[in-house]
């Protein structure tokens, strides 16, 4: 069943759902009779700004959150540059070009310095980390406590329906405090970029 068959106001499309909302909702109403599918439908065309079209299509937390990298005294971490695997050279590239065009990274003078590790994604594509391990060894460590998972299943009593939110590159929406940005420098042979504004790739 196609959204556009569910949907009575078409003028109320900002954009074409098909493009990026087509298969959620093919896969939310599987089992849905007409009614509940057009509620599916209204729901996600009236919040269809909120949904990622793509791994490039970005939103940032707004809330009072900052992330902090506390290192005390600790000397700045300096990683040896590696190289990029001959398979990733040309991908590597065109990943740093687009987080640069989305503003994720900007070039750097930091006297921080990591490695990025680049990796293929069950999917084909590819998932471009940081390798922050020397740094996480000199930064204190929040502590916060988690909840048990049998209280958070305990909430669950009683629901009907239930379902799951990811955001798009989390890590990316988080804000860096500006005092710690410099110490998310990283260092390719394009260049040393850092984060701007937000959180990266801890590993």
């Amino acid at each position: 069943m196609e959204i556009y068959n569910v949907v009575t106001d078409q003028d109320d499309l900002a954009e074409d759902p098909e493009e990026h909302l087509k298969d959620l909702y093919t896969r939310t109403v599987e089992d849905f009779d007409i009614d509940r599918s057009i509620k599916i439908a209204e729901v996600l065309i009236e919040f269809q700004n909120i949904f990622a079209k793509g791994d490039m299509d970005l939103g940032l937390f707004n809330g009072d959150i900052k992330h902090r990298i506390h290192t005390g005294e600790a000397a700045a971490i300096k990683q040896q540059m590696r190289r990029t695997p001959l398979k990733f050279e040309n991908e590597e590239e065109k990943h740093l070009s687009q987080m640069l065009d989305k503003g994720v990274i900007k070039p750097s003078i930091s006297d921080w310095c990591s490695c990025p590790v680049l990796v293929r994604k069950k999917d084909g594509s590819l998932r471009y980390c940081i390798d922050f391990r020397p740094l996480n060894k000199v930064t204190t460590k929040d502590v916060f406590p988690l909840p048990k998972i049998e209280s958070c299943m305990d909430t669950l009593r009683g629901s009907a329906y239930m379902s799951t939110l990811d955001m798009a590159a989390g890590y990316w929406q988080i804000e860096i405090d500006e005092k710690d940005r410099h110490k998310t420098a990283f260092v390719t042979k394009y260049g040393l970029f850092r984060a701007c504004p937000t959180a990266v790739w801890i590993m």
